[in-house]
């Protein structure tokens, strides 16, 4: 994922599909719903829902344009949800084997939270529960937020 706060345009990359070598190309491009400035807190979300649907959201601004509708059973009752787009990349998220994070400018990291229990620099003092409270905290996409709420 590429933010860009000088051109207030973002864009996701992903690994294609039909190349041998491991080639990036952008997948989404957008505008950002709201301007963001050297020196601000952001928050930045990679969310993995299931193997190869994941999503991107940038200060409550999920990065995608629509979502899809996939129906489910429990019992006997039908279900629909509203997912996230398949994301058309070579390798799904269970075979990832790092996550990278780069910052420039006056952009710095102060928290980084994944999984369901996991924070820095606050994991080793902290339990699940205060992880989730501090994720629950910095959640603010509602449903309302365009062009895609919801995917938070």
């Amino acid at each position: 994922m590429t933010v860009d706060c000088g051109s207030g345009k973002w864009s996701t990359q992903v690994t294609k599909k039909d190349n041998a070598k491991d080639v990036e190309d952008d997948w989404l491009k957008g505008d950002l719903a709201t301007p963001c400035k050297d020196g601000n807190m952001f928050d930045i979300w990679f969310k993995i829902h299931q193997r190869r649907l994941m999503s991107w959201i940038f200060d409550a601004q999920p990065l995608q344009y629509e979502t899809r509708q996939t129906t489910t059973h429990r019992g006997a009752q039908k279900i629909t949800r509203t997912r996230t787009l398949e994301v058309p990349t070579k390798y799904g998220s269970d075979q990832g084997k790092f996550f990278k994070i780069k910052v420039t400018g006056a952009a710095r990291i102060t928290r980084v939270t994944w999984g369901q229990c996991i924070t820095w620099p606050l994991s080793m003092r902290e339990n699940c529960q205060g992880a989730r409270i501090w994720v629950q905290a910095r959640s603010k996409m509602p449903t309302t937020v365009k062009p895609m709420g919801g995917l938070g």
